[in-house]
Formats: C-alpha cells, sequence, structure tokens
C-alpha cells in the first residue's frame, strides 16, 4: 500500500516543482528567442570570447572558464557543446573534435586538454562590434553574462537540438545559415537547405514549420554516381540508417565498402568485379531507400518569462530586427564618437593656446570660448608638448570620410555579407 500524504506536504512539494519547473523550462532546456540558444551554448560562446578571441584556445580552459564564472553545471556538457560547435562552423577547432560517421561507430572528440577551438571570423563580425549594446545580467557566480547573443539568424536553427523541458519541449530542425536568410528575405520556405548536406524533399512540411511551429521534415542523405561508385555524403543527422544489407553483399564479396568517414563523411560502395548480383542499379536503389527518414518538430522558444510556439518565419523576423536595431544603435554611437573627434580637432589649437597661455580653468576656457567642457577636458588631458606643437587639422578630413562610410552603411548587405561566409 502506497505511503498517504497530507495536504500541506503535497502542497509544499508541488510548490517546489513549479519552481523547478520554471527554472528549467527558462534558463536550461528551451532556446532563447532573440538568439536561438540555450544558455550553456551562450555562455560556451561568452567563455570562448573571453579566453579564446584572438587565438585557439584548450577546450578545457573554455570549459573550465565557462563553469568557473558563467555555468555552474559541470563540464560534462560544456565539452561537447564545444566540439559541436566546432563541427557546425561556428568554432574553428585544432584537433579531433569527432564526427557523425556515416557507417559504423561515431568518432568521439578527443580529451579536452588535447584539442583547441575558437570563435570562427564570421560570427566574431556579427557579434564584437554589437556586444557593447546588449543587456546584461549578473549570474548566481557573480559574473555578469549577456542576456542574448546579437545574431540575425536565430543560431539554434543553423546546428537544431532537442530540449526536454518540464511539461513542454522542443525539437529543433538544422538548416544553412545562408538558406535561413535567402528563405526569410523572399518569404519562401523551400529555399531551405539542411546544415548536414541532406536534402529536404518537397513532400516535407516546410510551409506549415515555416508558419506554424509543427511540421514534418523528409531527408535523404545526398547520393550521386562517381564513376562506378554509389557514393553516399554528408552526416546522418535525424535519420538512422539500415546497413544490415550493404555489410551482408560485403561480407560475401559482392560489394566492396570505401568508408572515408575518418577525413569526410563520404562513402563509396563498388560491385565487386566478376560477380553478377547484386547489380549496380540495385546498389545505387538501395542505397536511396535506406538514406531516406523524416522526422517530426515543434519549435518554441522563451519570450519574457514564458515558452511559446513559434514559426521559423516569425523567429527569424523577430532576431533579424532586432540584430538591426542593435546596429543602428552602434552606428549612432560610432558617429557620436567621431563627431567628438571632430569637435576635439577642430578646436584643438584655439583651446590649446588658452590652456598654455593662461591660468584660466578648464569652466572658464569653456565659457569664454563657448566650447563644450568635455572637449575642453580631452584638449587639457594632452601632453604639454602635445599642447605646443600639435597640429591635428590634418585629421578632419580623414575623419569626415569615415563619418561618411558609417552613415552610409547598409545593415542588409553587412549581413549577407558575413552570412555568406559561413
Amino acid at each position: 500500500m502506497g505511503t498517504l500524504i497530507d495536504k500541506a506536504s503535497y502542497k509544499a512539494v508541488s510548490e517546489q516543482f513549479k519552481v523547478y519547473g520554471e527554472y528549467v523550462n527558462l534558463h536550461r532546456h528551451v532556446p532563447y528567442v532573440f538568439d536561438g540558444l540555450k544558455p550553456s551554448y551562450r555562455r560556451t560562446i561568452q567563455s570562448a570570447l573571453d579566453v579564446a578571441k584572438d587565438k585557439m584556445a584548450k577546450v578545457a580552459t573554455i570549459s573550465g572558464h565557462c563553469i568557473g564564472h558563467y555555468h555552474p553545471h559541470g563540464d560534462a556538457s560544456i565539452n561537447p557543446i564545444v566540439s559541436q560547435l566546432v563541427n557546425v562552423g561556428i568554432f574553428e577547432g585544432q584537433g579531433n573534435h569527432g564526427c557523425e560517421l556515416l557507417h559504423g561507430e561515431d568518432q568521439e572528440p578527443a580529451a579536452p586538454r588535447y584539442i583547441e577551438a575558437k570563435l570562427s571570423n564570421a560570427y566574431k563580425n556579427l557579434l564584437l562590434p554589437l556586444l557593447p549594446f546588449v543587456p546584461t545580467f549578473e549570474n548566481e557566480l557573480n559574473s555578469t553574462e549577456y542576456e542574448y547573443l546579437p545574431v540575425p539568424i536565430p543560431l539554434g536553427l543553423t546546428f537544431g537540438y532537442l530540449g526536454i523541458a518540464v511539461g513542454t519541449g522542443c525539437r529543433i530542425p538544422a538548416f544553412t545559415p545562408k538558406s535561413l536568410l535567402n528563405a526569410y528575405l523572399k518569404d519562401d520556405p523551400e529555399l531551405l537547405e539542411s546544415s548536414f548536406g541532406l536534402i529536404i524533399e518537397n513532400k516535407s512540411e516546410l510551409k506549415r514549420l515555416w508558419e506554424t511551429s509543427r511540421g514534418r521534415i523528409n531527408y535523404k542523405i545526398h547520393t550521386y554516381i562517381e564513376g562506378d561508385s554509389v557514393c553516399i555524403k554528408g552526416f546522418r543527422g535525424p535519420l538512422t540508417i539500415d546497413w544490415s544489407w550493404i555489410d551482408e553483399m560485403v561480407s560475401q564479396g559482392r560489394v566492396e565498402l570505401n568508408d572515408l568517414s575518418s577525413t569526410k563523411p563520404l562513402i563509396k560502395l563498388n560491385k565487386t568485379p566478376r560477380v553478377q548480383y547484386p547489380t549496380f542499379d540495385e546498389i545505387r536503389d538501395y542505397v536511396e531507400e535506406i538514406t531516406r527518414g523524416s522526422e517530426s518538430y515543434y519549435l518554441r522558444v522563451v519570450a519574457g518569462n514564458q515558452v511559446r510556439d513559434v514559426g521559423i518565419r516569425d523567429w527569424i523576423d523577430i532576431t533579424y530586427k532586432n540584430y538591426c536595431r542593435i546596429y543602428q544603435e552602434f552606428i549612432n554611437h560610432t558617429v557620436s564618437t567621431i563627431q567628438r573627434e571632430i569637435n576635439i580637432y577642430t578646436n584643438f589649437r584655439t583651446v590649446a593656446d588658452k590652456i598654455i597661455n593662461t591660468e584660466l580653468s578648464y569652466e572658464k576656457i569653456s565659457s569664454k570660448l563657448g566650447i563644450d567642457l568635455d572637449i575642453v577636458k580631452a584638449i587639457g588631458a594632452k601632453s604639454i608638448n602635445s599642447l605646443r606643437n600639435s597640429d591635428p587639422s590634418t585629421k578632419i578630413p580623414e575623419l569626415k570620410s569615415r563619418m561618411k562610410e558609417v552613415k552610409s552603411t547598409n545593415i542588409d548587405n553587412v549581413i549577407k555579407e558575413n552570412i555568406e561566409t559561413m
């Protein structure tokens, strides 16, 4: 007979489970709407920016920094994230970061102390200029971390993952950044392409996923004929491939298998010479059959303090417009900084002469000349030698040219140029 729980205990347990469930859903397992990242992924990327901004760092260093400053949950989850981000191109890596093999057991990453990583240049160009304009908060380790990373395309949609939360969850598909941008700009989900070298067939419910957050995608690994070989290229991704027929034919000496997966995701199948069965066409037809599959997806994100369903189009629309807004703040700030420099150099000689030849305070010089006090103080901070001899007026045309360039920045083109390199 089960033990009865009194009402007070039941209420206390229920309240605690509710608190736990809200924490898990909002802060662990469901991606955030503005960047498409779970906190563990965002914290891993921020750690790479902290310790591996300009050069490679050991994965153990990135992981240690992450769990010491942002993610106090152990390195068992962070180490695989670093290697995953290397394999999808968000990080650059050195050493064996593992891979998902088409045939046989998957290759595991080497130990974190032996392999290195850093944020790729394309993503660094997207993130670094805008990070000062992103909200931050103090986490449970008293470190300041970003609320989200400024990206035009949700990063979660470029590598995909499964989020198992309390009473909810998500299964995110993976598409190439370029195809996501093209599909968004042309409002055409048929332009979407898988991140894993898979071909998405027309039977897929891409339009439904695009608009409503739920849908099924049919996959087929990219296969092609090269000489006398049937080539299979790409990763398994969401597919489970049954190799039993090919394994049997290989063991009988009827099919030759050349597995190149240790260096690139490629397998070549050949008909063994001087055997009648199977025929070349039968090999090709069977490969086409076993490399097909489908997966159902349901997209959910954290928005505010709630977990909400979101379609791919709406999700990209949110991140794209938010990125443009932040980038415009960056442009305005840069223009203000350049204008301040122009004002300093324009008034340099007048203010410098007053500082050198009079004993007036900065406040009185500012009032007497009608020049902003901040400009006077900036000039006064220069060395005596600079105040006596410098003629910075030659820098004014250069600064005005720079300001014109910044003002004419086309944010849409900046996004396209960076995503083209991903």
